[in-house]
């Protein structure tokens, strides 16, 4: 991939995020079931989303789960599609991206 697609997917994950972390809160401490339900279907929809970049991009895939061995990869992907565990690697992920970014804008000069 090339510094604009990063940059893309940067963006769409990133926005991914925000939908999700918008409505975590509500997931876990929503004051009524009806609340907690609204906001476990956003919830879900933005991990969803983000899940299928991941899913249909081999670079991205590789790029979050660096794990060297085959068991390793799948476990953190499937990780990764816990609302706990995406609620924490996303920002790492996203991280890691940003780097990826500067390095091929360093590699260009």
């Amino acid at each position: 991939m090339n510094h604009e697609q990063w940059s893309k997917t940067y963006g769409e994950l990133s926005d991914y995020y925000k939908r999700f972390a918008t409505h975590y809160p509500n997931y876990i401490k929503g004051k009524n079931k009806k609340i907690r339900s609204d906001a476990e279907r956003e919830m879900r929809a933005a991990m969803h989303g983000a899940t299928f970049t991941v899913k249909n991009n081999s670079e991205i895939r590789e790029l979050l789960t660096s794990d060297p061995t085959l068991f390793g990869r799948v476990i953190a992907f499937d990780e990764f599609k816990d609302p706990r565990y995406f609620q924490q690697d996303m920002p790492n992920f996203l991280n890691k991206i940003e780097d990826k970014i500067k390095n091929i804008e360093k590699e260009k000069k």
